[in-house]
């Protein structure tokens, strides 16, 4: 299982920071596990862990924001890591004009997501959404999981 585990950590996956809201529920999580899946429609998927504070409040509103991050934004990823509390003090948000979950201004851009469908694939569901809005912010190379100190298979 390490063979397999450490061949699985060789797959470049981005870094990015998951937005969800509901009303003034509100939460931000680091993930690397996302893809487009198709252009027509425009759509995307992303492997979130069921007990996860995240995954509740996407699937309670249907929606989320994949926020891409910069290489050099190792630190604005780790906002999206573990503690309590509101994930999103002091960073520069606004919410999102279609979905309602957080767009970080200082990210590379955005895109708003509209699930279409939740799907148990192991430990983890596979949430595959309709890409509705997006804006790029800034030029940069985005971050890749080799950017960061971390690994996760």
């Amino acid at each position: 299982m390490d063979a397999i585990r450490y061949a699985l950590q060789l797959i470049p996956h981005g870094v990015y920071l998951i937005g969800a809201a509901n009303g003034r529920d509100r939460f931000l999580y680091t993930a690397t596990w996302l893809c487009q899946v198709s252009s027509r429609p425009p759509r995307v998927a992303t492997a979130i862990r069921p007990e996860h504070s995240g995954y509740q409040l996407i699937q309670a509103t249907g929606a989320f924001t994949v926020n891409y991050l910069e290489s050099s934004q190792v630190e604005l990823a780790q906002a999206g890591f573990g503690h309590d509390g509101d994930r999103l003090r002091g960073l520069e948000w606004r919410p999102c004009p279609v979905t309602g979950a957080p767009v970080l201004t200082e990210a590379l851009g955005y895109i708003g997501c509209r699930v279409a469908q939740f799907l148990e694939v192991g430990d983890h569901v596979l949430a595959v959404a309709d890409v509705l809005t997006g804006q790029h912010f800034h030029a940069g190379r985005p971050m890749t999981i080799h950017d960061t100190p971390w690994t996760y298979s």
